[in-house]
């Protein structure tokens, strides 16, 4: 497979760029910003991403300069044929064409199907699977940054591992070749374990094994409830016997007990009420002193918390006057700056208007001057596509005027010169010679005259006459041969002037120019149809017609606003057109600019409209509580004066109160002795009194009815349990749970045993397939001899299941892992890999496969780039088609003038 050409249209910076590719090496160079590294991306998708693609992978595509859809040309040589293929991202509506220029014409679903079978790859790539992308031909396609990083990581996923494996077994020995049993015996042993387990190592549900594992756990379940059945059984006869010794208990011992003691209650109970009486004597003397006492210091109470409250009213009032006066300051202040930030709005404002007037304005004109662009362009193509018809007719014209020779009959006139030559070669072989050395008569052969020093060959039998009485017939040698001679080569002659006559020739290098006449000029009409189809000639017409409807409408629009757009300029609002492109984007950031100023000066002020209406509202809450408070204090006030003439002032009323308090201290002291000597009384009886009698015969009915339950429960629950023989069903359990767990190990232990063939088989596979290590390793090793001593040789291993790993290069008598290389050691080696890999797949992609590296060797030296010009000049020379982009392509001039050609990307 091999790159031709490029071409680009609306995609990103670029709104035209067409590139041409050489066959060896193309030198693309350009500064940062000048769409290097979006050339590369806009082939990698036009290749491998879905023309309906949506998301990201189309979005970063897209240009924010020009309008229009992105679209992708791509020309390329692959299964001995040029392709073209269009590809327009445009959403679910895109679009793609793939054609071959001899009669191969797709679109849709079934180019997408060819293209990624000429690729090698599965299918394109969609929206929703962008992530799989940067996998395609990831060994083949080096972007900014990936040059330093293993080509031979990701198990194979990222660089065609089974193209290259089948390459590989054809460079290698017999030897290196797998058997087709090897991997049929592979296949069937994992086949078997698939059957046992999933992908990630888990018992498959509804497999063999996953069946005795749950036949083994209901035997086990079984056996563990057939041993509850047991236990519940033994722990309930146990329980019985337990509660029937406690029922014995109950009627022989503990009620006779409790009787007996009832007569000595009546004597405890006496003096105990005589207790009560005293004590209640005194409490109700001690009642009307507390009641007094309790009275006086709620009248004291209320006047501290009159003055309390009348004291904390007053701050508040005081604290409201003060807020108020600096909340009407902040109003008068807030009211100001609205007024100053409306003026501000109002300017914005008008502002914004005229910008918005002039950004329209200048669109119009843009699209004005694109229309007209583009109309020039599709003019251009109809001017192409007629030359090219008149091109071609003038072709048909000169083929028409040519002899119709092909090369079959070329070849035939060909065979039929040869025949008539070798005939010619054969008579003249047997023919004899007559020269006329002197003669003093006259000589005539055949009638005609011969004078001396002529020769003349015969090839059959002539007359001789010397003078006029001598006749001789000269004989030639050969006898019937050279008759049968000579009748051939009349019949090559006859044929030869056959062939000639319905040719119209004269000779075979006649026809020869003939035929190379026509065939070229039949690949020139070839040529003149591919270009003429590349041009969308069936919507020419239409497009022109609706690019000048368009530019029509935009007139009518421009001079509907022709006064304002005279004004713009001359206030130098609007530049001229020439400047409009350039100017647009600044614009339109000073409007995004201005419309930000704007908000944010709106946002203010709404803020601080917000703040004034909430100090009206706040202005009149604090109003309202000021007049509350101060009706608040005129009440407090009065209710002192009132509560003070009536009991007095407060230093009155805690005088009375301190007298009360002596009084209750002394009443407290004797009623705490009389509480004590009562709480001694109810102590000593309340173990033994008739309630806790009463108590305790309650408790053992209570406790002998729920034991007689209990008993009758656990009796049903003997009778349920032994319906059945317990003791036979948990042997029966163990039984068929040995059985489930002999089952179980049986074929846990043929999927171990299948596990390990399988590796073992593995290992020994991978131990042949370490061969398929050797000519890779030499294919890198030959590119790495390029950089120079110090690097000789390259070490990887291989796994059928994993690809190559372990990529390692030997300097010297050392070897050194791929990542303890340094920066710029990493990129030469990765460099070589990727070589070797393009080289080593090249013959599966018809001999040829395009390599990129874009920007990638950021970390080499003057003295590392001349090995990787030798690499990249032997890679060329092995059918490796080399793009190289770079920011200092003067680097790499003389190795593009020596193989290859160099284009420079302007900014």
């Amino acid at each position: 497979m091999r790159l031709l050409h490029a071409q680009l249209r609306n995609v990103r910076l670029h709104r035209e760029l067409a590139v041409t590719f050489h066959p060896r090496l193309t030198l693309l160079g350009g500064a940062n910003e000048t769409g290097k590294s979006t050339l590369v991306e806009a082939l990698h998708k036009g290749l491998f991403l879905k023309a309906s693609a949506t998301g990201k992978g189309v979005e970063e595509l897209r240009s924010s300069r020009h309008g229009g859809q992105p679209e992708v040309e791509i020309g390329f040589e692959a299964r001995g044929r040029q392709w073209l293929l269009r590809k327009r991202f445009s959403g679910s509506s895109g679009t793609i064409q793939l054609g071959d220029g001899a009669g191969v014409q797709l679109s849709g679903a079934a180019a997408e199907d060819q293209l990624a079978a000429l690729l090698g790859v599965e299918a394109a790539v969609e929206g929703r699977q962008i992530s799989q992308l940067p996998q395609r031909w990831a060994h083949l396609w080096v972007r900014q940054g990936e040059a330093g990083g293993n080509p031979l990581e990701g198990k194979g996923n990222t660089y065609d591992l089974d193209r290259l494996v089948q390459q590989l077994q054809q460079r290698g020995s017999s030897a290196a070749l797998e058997s087709p049993l090897d991997r049929k015996v592979e296949a069937l042993l994992q086949a078997e374990l698939d059957q046992l387990f999933t992908a990630t190592g888990k018992v498959r549900a509804g497999s063999p094994l996953a069946l005795a594992r749950q036949e083994l756990e209901q035997a086990g379940t079984t056996l563990a409830e057939a041993r509850s059945r047991l236990e519940q059984l033994n722990a309930a006869l146990e329980e019985l016997q337990r509660i029937e010794g406690r029922l014995q208990s109950i009627d022989a011992v503990d009620r006779p007990a409790l009787e007996s003691q009832r007569s000595a209650l009546a004597l405890a109970q006496r003096e105990l009420e005589h207790a009560e009486a005293k004590a209640a004597l005194e409490r109700s003397r001690r009642e009307p002193l507390a009641q007094q006492l309790h009275t006086l210091q709620g009248l004291l109470q209320q006047l501290t918390a009159l003055a309390a409250d009348h004291a904390t009213t007053s701050a508040e009032r005081d604290r409201c006057r003060s807020d108020q006066a600096q909340r009407q300051q902040h109003q008068q202040e807030l009211t100001r700056r609205l007024e100053q930030r409306q003026q501000e709005l109002n300017a914005l404002q008008a502002t914004l208007a005229e910008q918005a007037q002039a950004l329209e304005l200048a669109q119009l004109l843009l699209n004005r001057a694109e229309a007209l662009q583009r109309s020039a362009e599709l003019g251009e193509q109809r001017l192409h596509f007629s030359a090219l018809q008149e091109q071609a007719a003038a072709v048909k014209n000169r083929l028409a005027a040519l002899p119709p020779i092909s090369a079959e009959q070329v070849q035939a006139l060909r065979q039929a010169e040869q025949r008539q030559a070798l005939a010619s070669a054969r008579v003249e072989a047997m023919a004899a010679t007559v020269e006329v050395l002197a003669a003093d008569q006259a000589l005539r052969l055949e009638g005609h005259p011969l004078r001396p020093g002529a020769s003349v060959r015969i090839s059959r039998g002539s007359e001789l006459q010397v003078g006029e009485g001598v006749r001789l017939r000269i004989q030639p040698g050969g006898g019937e041969a050279l008759q049968q001679a000579e009748t051939e080569r009349t019949a090559a002659g006859e044929a030869l002037a056959g062939h000639l006559k319905q040719l119209g020739v004269e000779s075979g290098d006649q026809a020869d120019q003939v035929l190379r006449q026509r065939t070229g000029l039949e690949s020139e009409l070839a040529q003149l149809r591919k270009s003429a189809s590349a041009i969308p000639w069936q919507k020419l017409d239409s497009q022109i017609a609706a690019q000048a409807d368009k530019t029509r409408q935009l007139d009518t629009a421009l001079a509907q606003q022709q006064a304002c757009l005279e004004q713009l300029r001359r206030s130098g609002t609007l530049p001229a057109d020439a400047h409009l492109e350039a100017w647009l984007p600044e614009a339109r950031q000073q409007q995004q600019q201005s419309q930000a100023r704007w908000q944010h000066l709106q946002q203010e002020q709404q803020g601080w409209l917000a703040q004034h209406q909430n100090g009206q509202q706040q202005s009149q809450q604090s109003g309202s509580r000021l007049g509350e408070l101060e009706g608040r204090l005129t009440a407090l006030e009065q209710r002192r004066t009132g509560l003070v003439a009536e009991h007095g002032s407060a230093e009155v009323l805690e005088e009375q109160v301190q007298t009360l308090q002596e009084h209750l201290r002394r009443h407290d002291a004797q009623l705490q002795a009389l509480e004590q000597n009562l709480a001694q009384r109810r102590q000593q009886a309340a173990g033994t009194g008739p309630d806790a009698l009463d108590q305790r015969l309650q408790q053992l009915r209570a406790e002998k009815e729920g034991l007689l339950s209990a008993r009758g429960q656990h009796e049903q629950l003997c009778r349920s349990l032994g319906a059945s023989d317990p003791q036979a069903a948990l042997e029966q359990a163990e039984a068929a749970f040995e059985t489930a767990q002999e089952r179980c190990a049986a074929i846990d232990a043929r999927a171990t045993a299948l596990q390990l063939l399988l590796e073992r088989f593995r290992e020994a596979r991978n131990a042949l397939a370490d061969r398929y290590s050797q000519p890779m390793a030499e294919a890198i090793g030959g590119y790495l001899a390029s950089l120079g001593a110090g690097s000789e040789a390259a070490l990887l291993q291989f796994d059928t299941a994993k690809g190559f790993a372990e990529l390692q290069v030997r300097q010297g008598s050392e070897s050194f892992g791929f990542q303890r290389l340094s920066g710029g050691t990493r990129e030469q080696v990765a460099a070589a890999v990727r070589l070797a890999l393009a080289e080593v797949l090249a013959p599966a992609y018809d001999g040829s496969l395009p390599l990129v590296f874009d920007d990638a060797f950021t970390n080499s030296d003057p003295g590392r780039l001349e090995g990787l010009k030798r690499m990249l000049e032997r890679a060329s020379a092995q059918g490796v088609q080399v793009l190289l982009l770079s920011c200092t392509p003067g680097d790499y001039t003389d190795l593009a003038e020596r193989i290859g050609s160099e284009v420079s990307l302007a900014g």
